[in-house]
Protein backbone atom coordinates (compact mmCIF):
# COMPACT_ATOMS: atom_id res chain seq x y z
CA UNK A 1 0.00 0.00 0.00
CA UNK A 2 2.75 2.49 0.89
CA UNK A 3 4.46 2.00 -2.46
CA UNK A 4 1.19 2.44 -4.37
CA UNK A 5 0.36 5.71 -2.60
CA UNK A 6 3.92 7.00 -2.83
CA UNK A 7 4.10 6.23 -6.56
CA UNK A 8 0.73 7.87 -7.22
CA UNK A 9 2.01 11.07 -5.62
CA UNK A 10 5.42 10.82 -7.31
CA UNK A 11 3.81 10.37 -10.74
CA UNK A 12 1.63 13.45 -10.19
CA UNK A 13 4.69 15.49 -9.18
CA UNK A 14 6.68 14.24 -12.18
CA UNK A 15 3.77 15.07 -14.53
CA UNK A 16 3.37 18.56 -13.06
CA UNK A 17 -0.12 17.76 -11.75
CA UNK A 18 0.95 18.22 -8.13
CA UNK A 19 3.21 20.88 -6.67
CA UNK A 20 5.11 20.49 -3.43
CA UNK A 21 4.37 21.12 -0.68
CA UNK A 22 0.90 19.57 -0.89
CA UNK A 23 -1.87 18.82 1.61
CA UNK A 24 -4.26 15.91 2.10
CA UNK A 25 -6.89 17.49 -0.16
CA UNK A 26 -4.31 17.78 -2.95
CA UNK A 27 -3.46 14.10 -2.39
CA UNK A 28 -7.14 13.16 -2.60
CA UNK A 29 -7.59 15.16 -5.82
CA UNK A 30 -4.65 13.69 -7.72
CA UNK A 31 -5.22 10.08 -6.63
CA UNK A 32 -9.02 10.13 -6.89
CA UNK A 33 -10.84 6.85 -6.39
CA UNK A 34 -7.64 4.81 -6.05
CA UNK A 35 -7.79 4.35 -2.29
CA UNK A 36 -10.33 4.11 0.51
CA UNK A 37 -11.46 7.45 1.96
CA UNK A 38 -9.61 6.85 5.23
CA UNK A 39 -6.32 6.62 3.33
CA UNK A 40 -6.59 10.24 2.23
CA UNK A 41 -7.19 11.35 5.81
CA UNK A 42 -4.44 9.41 7.58
CA UNK A 43 -1.72 8.16 5.24
CA UNK A 44 0.41 11.31 4.93
CA UNK A 45 0.57 11.94 8.66
CA UNK A 46 1.12 8.25 9.44
CA UNK A 47 4.15 8.15 7.12
CA UNK A 48 5.72 11.49 8.09
CA UNK A 49 9.26 11.86 9.38
CA UNK A 50 9.35 11.26 13.12
CA UNK A 51 6.35 8.94 13.30
CA UNK A 52 8.50 6.26 14.97
CA UNK A 53 6.20 3.51 13.67
CA UNK A 54 6.14 3.17 9.89
CA UNK A 55 8.17 3.97 6.81
CA UNK A 56 9.00 7.68 6.69
CA UNK A 57 7.94 8.91 3.25
CA UNK A 58 7.05 12.57 3.84
CA UNK A 59 8.34 15.65 5.60
CA UNK A 60 5.48 17.49 7.30
CA UNK A 61 5.39 21.24 7.78
CA UNK A 62 3.47 21.51 11.07
CA UNK A 63 2.78 25.21 10.60
CA UNK A 64 0.70 24.90 7.44
CA UNK A 65 -0.01 21.12 7.48
CA UNK A 66 1.65 20.42 4.14
CA UNK A 67 3.90 17.60 3.03
CA UNK A 68 6.92 17.08 0.79
CA UNK A 69 8.13 13.70 -0.47
CA UNK A 70 11.43 12.47 0.89
CA UNK A 71 13.91 12.29 -1.95
CA UNK A 72 15.62 10.52 -3.49
CA UNK A 73 12.57 8.38 -4.06
CA UNK A 74 12.80 5.18 -2.08
CA UNK A 75 10.54 3.12 -4.32
CA UNK A 76 11.03 2.21 -7.96
CA UNK A 77 7.76 3.49 -9.36
CA UNK A 78 8.53 2.48 -12.95
CA UNK A 79 7.19 -1.01 -12.34
CA UNK A 80 3.48 -1.47 -11.86
CA UNK A 81 2.56 -1.87 -8.20
CA UNK A 82 -0.41 -4.09 -7.50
Amino acid sequence: MAKKVYCCIKKAIDNGELKEPFNSNDFRNICKDKFEEGTYLTFLNKHRVGNNKTTELFIKNEENKTYTLIKPFIYDCKQSSK
